[in-house]
């Protein structure tokens, strides 16, 4: 192997490694962001499931499987992979994405920030990570 091309690698081996470590960082960080204490956790999503019962089930189904027809369009899964592998990575984050997305609406889902609290929508948000991650059971 030539000089340049053995510091070359050398350098992509030690950026690699830069960038894992980031990674591990990040995603430590995120757990440690999106942790409670186990009974609020268990309460916050007991009552996340009333809610996506009362709020949330009519369009995107009992089961979170979503294609349910309403006005006009076929509302999105609510349980799937791409939502598993980042509420495994980016747990707070994706509870952010989903309290916004719940609170301002997007497309044709209507904003609920007006008939739900903040708790309320963070309660929603962490009933579908939960039920993305540890496989609760629907409402």
């Amino acid at each position: 192997m030539r000089p340049g091309r053995f510091r070359r690698a050398i350098r992509l081996r030690r950026v690699g490694a830069v960038l894992g470590a980031l990674l591990a960082l990040t995603v430590a960080w995120q757990h440690w962001a999106a942790r409670r204490p186990a009974e609020v956790e268990a309460r916050m999503a007991a009552r996340g499931a009333a809610l996506y019962g009362d709020y949330c089930q009519a369009c995107h189904g009992g089961t979170l499987e979503g294609g349910v027809p309403f006005g006009g369009v076929i509302s999105p899964p609510l349980l799937k992979w791409g939502f598993r592998i980042f509420f495994w990575a980016l747990p707070a984050g994706m509870e952010g994405f989903l309290r916004d997305q719940v609170a301002k609406g997007e497309g044709k889902m209507p904003p609920y920030e007006s008939l739900l609290s903040p708790e309320e929508v963070e309660a929603l948000a962490l009933y579908i990570r939960l039920a993305n991650t540890r496989g609760l059971a629907a409402p």
